[in-house]
C-alpha cells in the first residue's frame, strides 16, 4: 500500500510516497525527473524495506523555496522533512541531484543518516567549462526547454544512444517531463544550485554511514571518475560499476540497480534501527 503525503517544510511543500513502516529508505532522484525514475527500484525492493520516494524541491509535486537556494539549504529542508515524518534516521539512496543533496544531508546531520548509496553521483564542484555551457542552457530554457535541440542536448547527456534509439517508450517519459515541467521556476532554481555548487568531496572523509558507489561507464553527464573520487576519500564504501550503461542507470539497468542496492542493505548491519 502506497500513502502519498504533502509536507509542509520552510515554508513550502515536499511531496513523498510511502511503502511500509520503519527506519526507511528514503529515495533522491535526479535532476529535471520526478521520485517515478525510482519505480522499478521500488516494485523489486518493496517487500523487503520500507521506502520513502521523494519528489525534491522544484520537481514533481514538490513546492519550491521562494528564493534562490544551495543544495546544502536542500539538506537542512530533508532533515526537517525526516523531523515532521517522524523518523529519526533512515537510510539513503540518491541519484546525481539526489545524491549530491544525500552527501551533504549526512555530512551536515550525520546522526540522521545511517546507510548511503550514492548512484552516478560527483562530491566536487562543477568543472568551469560545463559550468558555463550548463548555466547558459539553464537561462535560456528557464527550466522548460521549447526546442527539440535543447531537449535532445539533455537526453543524451541523461541516455546512452542506443538506448533512445531501441528504448523509446522507456525514454518518453522523462522526454515529457523535460518538455512539460510541473513547475519550471522550481527546475530552473534547482538547477541553478547544481551548476554552482560547491565541492565537498574533501569533506567526504567525515562520512560516518556505510556507502555504496555506483558508476557507469557511459556516463557523460557524471563520468565515473567522479565516483573514484569519493571512493578514494571514504574507505570501506562498497563500488558497482555498471558497462553498457549511461547516466540514467536506474533506468537503462532498472535490475542490476535494484540488485546492487538489495546486497547492499542486506550487507549492511544495523542500517534498520531506529
Amino acid at each position: 500500500m502506497t500513502e502519498q503525503r504533502m509536507i509542509a517544510v520552510n515554508g513550502y511543500e515536499i511531496a513523498v510516497r510511502i511503502r511500509g513502516d520503519g527506519p526507511p529508505v528514503l529515495m533522491g532522484h535526479s535532476l529535471t525527473f520526478d521520485s517515478r525514475m525510482f519505480d522499478a527500484q521500488v516494485a523489486a525492493l518493496q517487500d523487503k524495506f520500507p521506502l520513502i520516494q521523494i519528489d525534491l524541491p522544484g520537481h514533481g509535486d514538490s513546492g519550491t523555496p521562494k528564493e534562490y537556494f544551495t543544495l546544502e539549504e536542500i539538506a537542512d529542508d530533508l532533515a526537517e522533512l525526516m523531523d515532521q515524518l517522524g523518523v529519526k534516521k533512515a537510510a539513503w539512496v540518491g541519484h546525481s541531484l539526489g545524491g549530491m543533496v544525500g552527501m551533504r544531508l549526512a555530512l551536515q546531520h550525520p546522526d540522521r543518516v545511517s546507510a548511503i548509496a550514492l548512484l552516478n553521483t560527483s562530491a566536487e564542484a562543477e568543472n568551469p567549462q560545463m559550468r558555463d555551457l550548463y548555466h547558459h542552457v539553464n537561462e535560456t530554457s528557464r527550466g522548460k526547454p521549447s526546442d527539440a535541440k535543447t531537449v535532445k542536448f539533455v537526453l543524451e547527456l541523461m541516455f546512452s544512444p542506443s538506448f533512445i534509439a531501441n528504448q523509446s517508450d522507456d525514454v518518453a517519459p522523462y522526454e515529457e517531463m523535460l518538455f512539460n515541467p510541473k513547475d519550471a521556476e522550481g527546475v530552473y532554481r534547482t538547477a541553478h544550485a547544481v551548476i554552482w555548487r560547491t565541492s565537498v568531496l574533501d569533506d567526504m572523509t567525515a562520512l560516518r554511514p556505510p556507502a555504496l558507489v555506483l558508476t557507469s561507464a557511459d556516463d557523460t553527464s557524471v563520468p565515473a571518475h567522479h565516483g573514484e573520487a569519493i571512493l578514494g576519500k571514504v574507505p570501506g564504501a562498497r563500488h558497482i560499476h555498471l558497462d553498457n550503461c549511461a547516466h540514467m542507470s536506474c533506468v537503462e539497468q532498472p535490475d542490476a540497480v535494484a540488485d546492487a542496492l538489495q546486497s547492499f542493505f542486506t550487507g549492511t548491519p544495523n542500517w534498520s534501527e531506529a
